[in-house]
C-alpha cells in the first residue's frame, strides 16, 4: 500500500446508528425504490461515493494508472471501515459545471458504468481506495468479500475475523453452496450493502431471527454504507503543472506523472486521442520501440519548435520557454494537433540518421537523448542526402557536441541553443557553431575521468561502430567476426581492465588503484562475452580462444598491451589512437 492509500491504525469510537427502514425489513423485508437524487451534491460517505461512481460523477483523470490493489489490502480497508477508523483523505479535482478552468479527459473507475463526459469530480489521490470499495460493495473484481453474521451477532460487535474473501472460482469451495451460506449466516458484502439484496437474503432466514439480523445491520454494520470519508477538493482553476506536482507528491509510491499523461487529458476535449496517436506512431515506426522512445520526446520537439517560433516572431509574453515538461504543458492543443505527425516523422528521421550513419545502434549507447531534439528539428523538412553539405554539417555538429561534453550539463538548455545554432548554420553561408569551430581533443579527454564521462564512452562506442568495429567473438567456421552494425546480439560496455581484477591486483591498497572508468578503458562487445571476461585479467581476454584478435584491433585495442601491469600505458596508447579518429569526425574529413 502506498503512503497515501493506507488505512489508519488509530482506534476511534465505534459508531452505532439505527434506521427504522432496516428494522422494518426484519418484519416485512420491504424493498425500497433505490432511487437517488442526482441533483444533490455527492455525500462524503461510502454510499455517496459509490452512488457518484455509478452515476458517472466521480471518475479518474486519464493520466491515472491502473487499479492494482490485492485482496489483503482491500480486507484491511474494509475492516477499518467497519470499525469506524479513518481511511485517509480523498483528493478530488472539481470539474463541476460551475467550475471554470481546465477540463481534463476522464475515464471510469474499473468495472463501473461509463462516466459522464464531464464528471463533477476527478480523483487525484484515492483511486485504489474508491475502486476497492466500489468493487467490494458491488461484488465486482477478482475476489468476493463476505461476513459471518453469526459471529458478529454472538460478539455484539464487528470482529476482524468475521470478514473474509475468496476468489469467485473458489467461493463455493470456501463457503459452500448458497443455501449452506445462508444456513451458516454468511452474507456477501454486496448483499449486506444493498438494501434490496439484504431484504432478499432475510427472506431465507427464519422469521424469528430476522429482526435480530436487521438490527445487526443497522447497529454494527451500518458503516459499510455510512462511514464518513474525508474529502479535499482542488479548484480546477489551478495551473495544470500545479496539478501535476500535487499528483506526484501524493503518489510517491507509484509511477511518476509525466507531462505526456497530462497532455493526453488536455487533448481529449479537442478530439485528439494522444495515447492512440502514439500507439499508431510506434506501430508504423518500429525504430521508436527499438530505441524505447518515450512519447514525451515528441511533445518536447513540438515545444522546441514553438519556442523558436515565438522567439523569432517576438511573441510577448513568450509562453513556451524551452523543452522542459512545464513548457510542454504550455503548448496549445491546436499546435500539438497541427505538428504531431510532422514531429513524429522528424524524430524518426533523427534516429534513423544516427543509427545508419553515426553508429547509434542501441538505446544504451545513445550519447545524450536531448541531443536528438535539435537534430530532429533540423530534419523537419525531410531527409538529408548522404554526402551533402547539410549531412556533413550535421555529422560534424553531432560529434563535436559529444566529444566536447556539451550535453553533460543543462541538456535541455543546450538542446534549445543548438537547435537555433543549427538553423543558422544550415543556411547558405551560415555561421558555424562556436564549439564546432573551436573544437579540440586530446588524449587526456580519454584517460581522465571527468564530468560527462559517460557521454564520451557512449560517443566512442558509436564512433567506432560507424568506423567498422566488429564483434570480439570469433566467427563460426573462421573468417572475420561480424560487424557490430550487423549483430542482433545484446551488447554491453566492457572494461578492458576490469574493475574487480584491478581491485584484486591492488591488494587492498585502494589509494593506488587507477580509475578504470576512463573512456579509453571501455569498449562495446556482446553481453554474453562480457559476462565471461567481466572479472578476468586483460591478458586473459587477448588469449581467450573465443576472442578474435581482429575484432580487438577494430576497436583500436592493441592486444600486445593488454597486460595487468600496464594499465596506464594501455589507456595512453589507446587514447592516442582515438584522438585522430575523433578529430577527423568533427572536421568532416
Amino acid at each position: 500500500m502506498s503512503e497515501t492509500e493506507t488505512t489508519s491504525n488509530k482506534p476511534a469510537i465505534f459508531e452505532r446508528r439505527v434506521k427504522k427502514s432496516s428494522r422494518q425489513l426484519g418484519d416485512a423485508y420491504r424493498k425500497p425504490s433505490g432511487q437517488t437524487d442526482t441533483n444533490k451534491k455527492m455525500q462524503p460517505t461510502i454510499a455517496g461515493l459509490i452512488d457518484a461512481v455509478r452515476e458517472g460523477d466521480l471518475a479518474l483523470p486519464e493520466f491515472q494508472r491502473d487499479y492494482r490493489w490485492p485482496a489483503q489490502y482491500i480486507e484491511e480497508l474494509l475492516r477499518s471501515v467497519a470499525r469506524g477508523w479513518p481511511i485517509g483523505t480523498l483528493l478530488l479535482l472539481d470539474q463541476s459545471a460551475s467550475a471554470k478552468g481546465l477540463k481534463l479527459e476522464a475515464r471510469s473507475i474499473e468495472k463501473a458504468p461509463n462516466c459522464k463526459k464531464r464528471p463533477e469530480n476527478l480523483i487525484l489521490d484515492g483511486q485504489q481506495r474508491v475502486t476497492a470499495l466500489y468493487h467490494a460493495m458491488n461484488g465486482l473484481g477478482d475476489s468476493v468479500y463476505y461476513l459471518n453474521l453469526a459471529n458478529v451477532l454472538n460478539a455484539g460487535e464487528f470482529l476482524d475475523d468475521a470478514l473474509g474473501s475468496a476468489t469467485g472460482k473458489q467461493l463455493t469451495r470456501t463457503l459452500g453452496s448458497e443455501d449452506e451460506r445462508r444456513r451458516n449466516k454468511i452474507i456477501l458484502l454486496k448483499e449486506l450493502y444493498s438494501t434490496e439484496l439484504f431484504a432478499h437474503w432475510l427472506g431465507f432466514i427464519p422469521k424469528k431471527e430476522r429482526n435480530a439480523y436487521a438490527a445487526l445491520r443497522d447497529e454494527h454494520l451500518s458503516l459499510f454504507r455510512e462511514h464518513t470519508v474525508a474529502i479535499e477538493r482542488l479548484p480546477n482553476s489551478l495551473p495544470v503543472e500545479a496539478i501535476a506536482k500535487i499528483f506526484e507528491r501524493t503518489n510517491r509510491g507509484f509511477l511518476r506523472l509525466d507531462a505526456f499523461d497530462l497532455m493526453v487529458a488536455i487533448m481529449y476535449p479537442h478530439g485528439f486521442k494522444l495515447r492512440d496517436k502514439w500507439s499508431g506512431a510506434v506501430t508504423a515506426n518500429p525504430i521508436l520501440k527499438r530505441f524505447e522512445v518515450a512519447p514525451i520526446e515528441i511533445l518536447r520537439l513540438i515545444a522546441l519548435r514553438e519556442h523558436l517560433r515565438q522567439k523569432e516572431r517576438r511573441v510577448s509574453p513568450q509562453t513556451v520557454k524551452g523543452v522542459r515538461q512545464s513548457d510542454v504543458l504550455e503548448v496549445k492543443p491546436a499546435t500539438v494537433k497541427k505538428e504531431w505527425t510532422s514531429a513524429v516523422a522528424a524524430y524518426v528521421r533523427a534516429l534513423t540518421l544516427a543509427e545508419s550513419h553515426w553508429g547509434v545502434i542501441r538505446k544504451r549507447i545513445v550519447p545524450a537523448e536531448a541531443q536528438l531534439l535539435p537534430l530532429a528539428d533540423a530534419l523537419y523538412g525531410g531527409n538529408v542526402r548522404n554526402g551533402s553539405s547539410k549531412h556533413k554539417k550535421l555529422g560534424r555538429w553531432f560529434w563535436a557536441a559529444i566529444f566536447s561534453r556539451q550535453y553533460a550539463r543543462a541538456a535541455n538548455t543546450r538542446a534549445v541553443s543548438d537547435a537555433e545554432a543549427l538553423r543558422a548554420w544550415l543556411k547558405p553561408s551560415g555561421p558555424e557553431p562556436r564549439y564546432v569551430e573551436n573544437f579540440k581533443v586530446s588524449t587526456e579527454d580519454f584517460v581522465l575521468v571527468e564530468e560527462g564521462n559517460e557521454i564520451l564512452v557512449k560517443g566512442l562506442c558509436c564512433l567506432l561502430v560507424s568506423d567498422g568495429a566488429r564483434s570480439w567473438t570469433k566467427a563460426a567456421g573462421g573468417g572475420l567476426p561480424s560487424l557490430l552494425t550487423e549483430t542482433e546480439a545484446e551488447l554491453a560496455v566492457h572494461h578492458i581492465f576490469p574493475k574487480k581484477f584491478m581491485a584484486r591486483k591492488s591488494k587492498g591498497t585502494l589509494r593506488l588503484l587507477p580509475d578504470v572508468d576512463a573512456p579509453a578503458n571501455q569498449v562495446l562487445i556482446t553481453a554474453s562475452l562480457n559476462g565471461k571476461l567481466l572479472n578476468e585479467a586483460p591478458e586473459y581476454s587477448a588469449k581467450n580462444p573465443e576472442v578474435d584478435i581482429g575484432g580487438l584491433k577494430s576497436h583500436r585495442v592493441d592486444p600486445a598491451r593488454m597486460k595487468g601491469s600496464q594499465y596506464k600505458a594501455f589507456v595512453n596508447a589507446r587514447a592516442a589512437e582515438l584522438v585522430p579518429l575523433v578529430d577527423r569526425a568533427v572536421k568532416g574529413y
